[in-house]
């Protein structure tokens, strides 16, 4: 359910940004943008607000969903656009948020990220964040806080630990929709997943069944695909059974670790991870090859 950017999903709710980092913008007295994407995509998304005739003083929230790079990148120039807009997160993202010195990792991978955005044509790469700033966040959110933003448009956040510790999903009752951020993973494609255990596999797992629980009728990742119909009750039992399947493989593997993460990342990278740089991914696979030795156990699924 990809159309061209800007495109709506459910009334009062778009999609903007480009495939790779999708921005929601819900509609309301007050708006709010959910998922800020890297900095890249930010004056993308600020110009796809202008062609829909969004008046910049009535955006209220900048929601950032988990305190990762690729979910945060664009924020400083959000803030300098609007404002007036106060930054939504959990406790533990705006810890995050707060240390100058993680900023500084996050900001030099999303400036690799960004200039391949800008090279193929799909971003513009620019330098928001000053060195050794912090990210303040002005409004701290957890499992079961509503936002209502007014016309019959409502945010339900829910806590989604599995992927990251300070993870939220984001649903909207009112269009039973479903923001997943990287809860269920990275969908490659409809069928394929890889999987983001990388604060925890049983709680990953955990928060994959609480979600699927929603009901929602839209599901939408922060990347790549949005699944509607049938296919939103599908995607949940892709992410699982991705999950299951390579906690099994790295369990039973037999070579040592240096050749596992080898295979890993030559599995994996291809389609809609290109974006990162194979830097960022071969850290992904090595944090999910621990999660997993660590554990100690086999999966019993």
């Amino acid at each position: 359910m990809i159309s061209s950017f800007p495109f709506e999903i459910a009334d009062g709710l778009y999609v903007l940004g480009n495939k790779h980092f999708f921005t929601f913008l819900a509609i309301g007295e007050t708006h709010a943008l959910i998922e800020l994407g890297v900095s890249a995509t930010a004056p993308l998304v600020v110009t796809q607000m202008a062609v829909l005739g969004i008046e910049p003083e009535k955006v209220g929230y900048l929601v950032v969903p988990h305190a990762h790079f690729d979910h945060l990148g664009g924020l400083p120039y959000y803030q300098a656009f609007f404002p007036q807009a106060r930054v939504v997160c959990s406790d533990r993202a705006r810890k995050t948020m707060s240390n100058p010195r993680v900023l500084e990792q996050f900001f030099k991978e999303d400036d690799v990220t960004s200039a391949w955005l800008e090279e193929t044509g799909k971003g513009r790469r620019i330098y928001s964040w000053l060195p050794g700033a912090a990210l303040e966040a002005e409004m701290i959110v957890g499992d079961g806080d509503v936002l209502a933003l007014g016309q019959n448009n409502t945010l339900k956040f829910i806590a989604a630990s599995g992927h990251s510790p300070c993870s939220l999903a984001v649903y909207l009752p009112e269009r039973e929709t479903l923001l997943v951020s990287d809860s269920l993973g990275f969908f490659l494609g409809p069928e394929e997943n890889f999987p983001l255990f990388f604060y925890n596999y049983d709680t990953y797992l955990e928060t994959i069944l609480r979600l699927s629980r929603v009901g929602a009728v839209i599901v939408a990742a922060a990347h790549e695909l949005i699944f509607t119909e049938e296919d939103a009750t599908g995607c949940f039992n892709v992410a699982e059974e991705a999950a299951r399947k390579l906690y099994r493989y790295i369990y039973a593997f037999q070579g040592n670790r240096e050749e596992l993460m080898a295979e890993l990342y030559h599995r994996y990278y291809h389609n809609g991870l290109r974006v990162y740089s194979p830097q960022n991914i071969k850290a992904c696979v090595e944090l999910l090859v621990r999660r997993v030795k660590d554990s100690g156990q086999a999966s019993t699924g």
